[in-house]
């Protein structure tokens, strides 16, 4: 459906068909076709970049930062999801920032790189508040959580565990 509505077989705006091709690009990478997904990546930035579209530039960052990091390709991920941080210093999403923050948290919590990861978490915690969907301030605390237990900080660990387990059952 996607494709379809991609020029030549279809007619979209250029914001629109950016975020189209961001779409299709984790598609194929959900579906394990890098080389298409990689493709449809550049093409999605690329228009981005040509339109001025920073908002969209941004996400499709943090979807490919996001994608690598569950790949296992921790160093391209981190790259991309650090490039996504600075564009958003001049648009000041905090959704965004949140998630990016959230996901380089991920990538310094595998690396075992704890006060990175605590830090990551930290910040984005603090800008969870402000966002309308729960579900993400139980994924952070329990992240959070786990890197306080992993450093053996188990008291406060589990304290944070317990509340991230508290948030989850109430959604």
């Amino acid at each position: 459906i996607y494709t379809a509505m991609l020029p030549p077989l279809g007619t979209l705006n250029r914001r629109d068909e950016g975020l189209i091709l961001g779409y299709v690009a984790m598609l194929y990478g959900r579906l394990g076709e890098q080389a298409q997904s990689r493709t449809y990546f550049d093409q999605a930035l690329s228009l981005q970049r040509q339109a001025g579209d920073q908002r969209g530039e941004i996400t499709t960052l943090v979807n490919l930062g996001e994608l690598l990091r569950s790949r296992n390709e921790q160093d391209q991920a981190r790259i991309y999801l650090e490039q996504a941080l600075q564009l958003n210093l001049k648009i000041q999403d905090s959704f965004l920032q949140c998630i990016a923050l959230h996901n380089l948290g991920l990538i310094f919590h595998a690396a075992k790189e704890y006060p990175q990861a605590f830090a990551c978490y930290q910040q984005s915690l603090k800008l969870v508040h402000y966002l309308p969907n729960k579900q993400y301030r139980g994924m952070i605390l329990t992240n959070f959580g786990m890197v306080l237990y992993e450093q053996g900080m188990l008291v406060e660990g589990l304290a944070i565990l317990l509340a991230a387990l508290k948030i989850r059952q109430m959604l």
